[in-house]
């Protein structure tokens, strides 16, 4: 299988192109980096760093010394990761067991001694204890065997991607396999099911190919029946030891999901018709750093999604949305997570590893991402030792669009979406080094440029500057959780800004204010190069030396969000 995707420029003027062929990418540029502009370019970090993002090819082989050669897939790690976390919902009755011990206790103490010295019948004690604590023990073995798993568990984990510009939907699925016994371990499978057998994904993702084709002497770990249905037996496996399996396979997909998707006055309203025949729970919506709550769009129905994107309620974050969602991965000792925490956390989880990486691939880029997840059976019929297993399924379900300007029709592009490069003027003089992906932390005096490349084809009418300041999550859940152990005194330091926008015109700095609208001469701020250039010049440094806190922390300055409006050429 074969592909080629244009990852910068258009099919008209390719710029890059990239070309898969099966486990290989060949990337294409049409111009030398090394040659300027391109190599004085204030951009060229972030734009490396997109580009190796696109074309990274996620199955390596190394030869280490003249033996044997090891070879690493981890394209599928995350499913795994998935498939080893089975749902909670068989766990043991551990507050009737409490119950049932204190009752124990109450009627082998006092209890009995009391009626037995009434009868003056006390020497039955040593008959009537152990009595109590067989019965006891009776009971809470039935109640929990009921919890026990009696066959095998199957839990798998799916990414689904609805291509709706190929009309096509891409399904890569992990599956663990737990085996409720010890011994061997039979797979039947049809072959329709296009699941993996390879032997690498039974354990350990790492193998060794001899080169010179002798091996060692061995033992048999596996054998496979290639007929319909396909059997896969694996010997010698220890009980709920997880094996992995991955199966690959593609759908048509008829109909756009993401449909009239307008973007007015910082008000966005989208329709999302789900045509498919999976459920989108608990679906988000992003567009550029804004993330926007779905909802729950179930299969043939189609829902209207209208947010405010200079809201308060929308996340300006991956982690930040999971954390208004999900709440925290982990609490500490001394406080109590609620009572619903290991389900959300899973949920959480399962998130970050299928979903995380697609925004992060649509991260600068105009284009709207919808996510969701599922929790449907997407038709692998296994049987595991000739018997239907306890099944669960966690899906991932993503698709995205183009923001399409329509030619002569006015343009409106919210803050988020066009990501500043940093002038390495500040970052050579330490006045600020990077924090992540949202902005960065301030260090000395001094001045930090950031510059906005405006997309190709707009013509700039209308944008707005504002400055922001944030605290990380992590210094978030350090301040909770010293207050809630110690009553610790904390406090966030914060410095003095300065903000200037620079005129190309005059070839001067003009001081703005934090938040800044510029609606007259918008050309003079905008180069031959289509670049926007703002300064933030930290005027103080807060020091910690005049805080009585004990725990002091800095507040990060966000990049600037510029929104820009325009009209389409």
């Amino acid at each position: 299988e074969h592909a080629n995707e244009v990852i910068i420029g258009d099919k008209e003027k390719p710029l890059a192109v990239k070309y898969t062929y099966q486990s290989g990418r060949i990337l294409f540029l049409a111009f030398d980096p090394g040659m300027e502009p391109f190599a004085s370019w204030d951009g060229r970090l972030s734009f490396w760093e997109n580009l190796l993002f696109h074309s990274n090819n996620t199955n390596r082989i190394f030869q280490r010394g003249s033996e044997y050669y090891y070879s690493n897939s981890n394209d599928i790690y995350y499913l795994n990761d998935i498939t080893y976390q089975v749902p909670e919902d068989r766990s043991p009755p551990f507050l009737f067991m409490f119950i049932t011990i204190g009752i124990y206790i109450i009627i082998a103490g006092p209890v009995l001694y009391i009626f037995l010295r009434k009868k003056d019948k006390r020497d039955y004690n040593w008959l009537a204890v152990p009595a109590v604590a067989f019965l006891s023990l009776v009971i809470i073995y039935f109640v929990g065997f009921r919890t026990r798993y009696r066959t095998a568990v199957f839990n798998t984990a799916s990414m689904i991607m609805l291509d709706m510009e190929n009309e096509r939907t891409d399904i890569i699925t992990g599956m663990g396999i737990f085996n409720n016994k010890k011994g061997d371990l039979k797979l039947t499978y049809s072959q329709e099911d296009n699941i993996e057998f390879d032997v690498t994904q039974s354990g350990s993702q790492n193998y060794t190919v001899y080169a010179d084709g002798e091996e060692p002497e061995g033992r048999i770990v596996s054998k496979l029946i290639l007929n319909e249905p396909v059997n896969y037996e694996l010997y010698d496996v220890s009980m709920w030891e997880p094996r992995y399996l991955t199966a690959r396979k593609s759908e048509p997909l008829q109909e756009k999901i993401v449909n009239s998707v307008q973007i007015s006055n910082g008000i966005f309203k989208a329709i999302i018709n789900n045509t498919t025949k999976y459920d989108f729970m608990e679906a988000f919506i992003t567009i550029g750093s804004n993330f926007i709550y779905a909802g729950d769009i179930l299969s043939g129905h189609q829902k209207e999604i209208t947010a405010d994107l200079n809201s308060e309620n929308i996340s300006r974050s991956f982690d930040e949305y999971l954390e208004s969602r999900y709440g925290r991965t982990s609490y500490p000792s001394n406080m109590k997570p609620p009572e619903d925490f290991p389900e959300k956390r899973r949920k959480r989880i399962a998130i970050e590893r299928l979903l995380q990486t697609q925004y992060a691939a649509l991260r600068g880029q105009a284009k709207i991402g919808l996510y969701a997840l599922n929790n449907q059976n997407l038709g692998y019929n296994i049987k595991i030792n000739d018997e239907d297993p306890v099944s669960y399924f966690t899906n991932g379900v993503f698709t995205s669009m183009d923001l399409n300007f329509e030619k002569g029709h006015e343009v409106e592009i919210p803050s988020g979406i066009i990501i500043p490069a940093m002038g390495e003027y500040g970052l050579a003089q330490n006045t600020a080094s990077p924090d992540g992906d949202n902005g960065v932390r301030i260090r000395e005096k001094g001045d930090i440029d950031f510059v906005y490349t405006l997309p190709e084809g707009v013509q700039p009418t209308e944008f707005s500057l504002g400055f922001e300041t944030y605290v990380p999550l992590y210094v978030k859940y350090n301040i909770e959780e010293m207050k809630s152990r110690n009553n610790v005194k904390a406090e966030i330091l914060q410095n003095t800004y300065e903000y200037y926008l620079y005129n190309n015109s005059s070839d001067s700095w003009e001081k703005i204010q934090q938040e800044h609208k510029q609606t007259a001469d918008v050309g003079r701020y905008i180069n031959g190069e289509n670049r926007l250039k703002v300064r933030v010049k930290v005027i103080e440094v807060a020091e910690a030396k005049k805080s009585s806190s004990e725990y002091i922390e800095m507040e990060r300055l966000a990049f600037p969000g510029l929104r820009l409006k325009g009209v389409a050429q």
